[in-house]
């Protein structure tokens, strides 16, 4: 069985929808439909990534999973890092190669444009999913308590602390969920940082 992992841009829109369908079945969620506009302006957007692994060739009806990622700069230096938002992969290919896939082309991204670290969140509860980055060297930043709020109630911070959660995100009943943020340091140092106008953000 062979994989391939390919960064999706300008013109891929079929292989882009069927990659989010194959995330949506990943999650086992139901996913809105992008309007044509909306996604051609994603895909070419050169501050976010987005990532597609097919099963033998590049084609729509081989998409068994992606990921998407953005390109953030920094402030308390130049340079950037890569936030992986989401990575998902059809339940028929997971554990069998379609993240391993998925994890080497975003560090190639990382390295072509002179990251400084790639970052994930993860449940700590989540045991698989901090095994695989563990096996990829990521190591854990830090960790918050990101509570859960109860159903109908308004969004807002928890005990004043952590993100602001919608209140279609809540949990039900209301619970308190560790998160870690783990990352990957795997790439040059601060001079070797690309310009940003080379990515596309200046």
């Amino acid at each position: 069985m062979t994989l391939q992992a390919q960064r999706l841009t300008t013109g891929d829109d079929a292989l882009a929808r069927a990659v989010f369908d194959a995330m949506a079945a990943g999650f086992e969620e139901s996913w809105n439909a992008l309007s044509d506009g909306y996604l051609t302006r994603l895909l070419a957007r050169q501050d976010t990534i987005v990532l597609g692994v097919f099963l033998e060739q590049v084609d729509p009806a081989n998409a068994v999973g992606g990921l998407t990622a953005h390109v953030l700069p920094m402030t308390k230096l130049e340079g950037y890092e890569i936030f992986i938002y989401d990575v998902a992969v059809t339940p028929a290919y997971q554990g069998r190669g379609a993240g391993t896939a998925l994890l080497a082309a975003i560090r190639r991204e990382a390295a072509e444009i002179g990251a400084l670290s790639v970052f994930v969140p993860a449940d700590n509860e989540d045991l698989h999913a901090l095994a695989f980055y563990e096996a990829w060297h990521y190591s854990i930043l830090d960790q918050q308590r990101i509570g859960c709020l109860p159903r109908g109630e308004a969004p807002g911070r928890v005990n004043g602390t952590g993100p602001v959660r919608p209140a279609n995100w809540a949990c039900d009943p209301p619970a308190a969920v560790p998160s870690l943020t783990l990352a990957d340091y795997q790439f040059g140092p601060v001079s070797d940082v690309v310009p940003r106008e080379q990515i596309g953000m200046g």
